[in-house]
């Protein structure tokens, strides 16, 4: 296909309307997220897995035949950096953090819950995981530690085009692209047709499934100010809360561990960038992740778990926000790497 070929087809794939970005003729059924011809691999369903029906209902306990626990979804930041700038995010990427996964932490850590946990996803993130110059040894790896999941990469895609083995990767490894639209500006989607012609030409090429993301769409306060100033929603309903969230189903493994959700593994990292009221997050600070060498009854426990104290934190009913551009520093190119 011709660049103006591809152009027509992007052209004709993506609108802005009514804030919402067409990737497809159709409008998509409730719950579903919008897809570009994805091939899935077998038994995969159609959508987000961030949009689930089932939420942790799909988790189910070692049988006779199977000594691992299953759970959802699982996830690695393979870069804490971010290049963009989006207010209230739940992994607290828009406070310039640093750091990157190495292929050995990622074998390492990967390996010593692949021999405990069947994760119907691993979702490799960040941060943005293209600031990660090894993005393509720690893709291979995810998928030979977890042969039998979903893999998939979520990206905002502004550096995929540092990434020219990464086609063959994807298909290689059968890896699903999820790209993670965060804003419907028209200066934004600019951006994101430029990313879409991209992704159109290396599937010319090459055989993965593509899928795309409106996050801008379901944005939600999480907690108040920000920097130093950050406190926390606090509304002290941990089940009203736990029935809101938006991360039921994120579980995170972070340096090494295990922890319930991107907010309570990644608030330390802010608390070591600025002097955050330590006493008003005095439970997400305390909390503890499970160790990779815990015991099969600590491990079903955790997973089992519901709404908890550090629950208690969270708003209860989540404000919808209009989320600002995060472009304050995208045109910067974000971290080095």
């Amino acid at each position: 296909m011709t660049r103006r070929g591809r152009e027509s087809r992007v052209e004709s794939q993506e609108r802005e309307k009514g804030g919402e970005l067409r990737v497809e003729s159709r409008e998509p059924e409730t719950g579903e997220e919008l897809g570009i011809g994805s091939p899935e691999p077998s038994g995969a369903a159609a959508g987000s897995f961030l949009a689930l029906e089932s939420r942790r209902s799909d988790l189910d306990f070692p049988s006779e035949r199977d000594s691992k626990v299953r759970c959802h979804n699982l996830e690695i930041h393979v870069s804490h950096g971010c290049n963009l700038t989006c207010e209230q995010c739940s992994h607290f990427s828009n406070y310039g953090f640093r750091g990157h996964l190495s292929p050995a932490d990622a074998r390492a850590w990967l390996g010593a819950w692949a021999v405990r946990l069947e994760p119907k996803w691993v979702s490799l993130l960040g941060g943005e995981p293209t600031l990660n110059p090894a993005l393509c040894e720690i893709v291979a790896i995810a998928r030979e530690t977890f042969p039998r999941a979903l893999v998939q990469l979520v990206t905002n895609g502004w550096f995929l085009h540092r990434y020219r083995e990464l086609p063959d990767v994807l298909e290689r490894h059968n890896v699903r692209l999820e790209l993670s639209v965060h804003h419907g500006s028209e200066q934004y989607l600019a951006r994101v047709a430029e990313i879409l012609m991209l992704l159109l030409e290396w599937r010319e090429r090459k055989r993965f499934s593509l899928h795309v993301r409106r996050s801008y769409s379901r944005w939600r306060r999480l907690y108040r100010s920000a920097g130093a100033d950050l406190r926390p929603v606090a509304d002290g309903d941990a089940e009203a809360a736990w029935e809101a969230c938006g991360s039921r189903d994120c579980l995170q493994i972070h340096e090494g561990k295990l922890w319930k959700c991107p907010p309570v593994a990644y608030l330390r990292l802010t608390a070591e960038k600025y002097s955050i009221d330590r006493t008003a997050w005095g439970s997400w600070l305390d909390y503890r992740p499970l160790e990779p060498g815990c015991t099969d009854d600590e491990l079903r426990e955790f997973l089992a778990r519901g709404a908890e104290r550090v629950c208690e934190l969270c708003p209860a009913n989540p404000e919808a926000m209009e989320l600002r551009s995060p472009l304050s520093r995208a045109g910067k190119g974000g971290e080095e790497r």
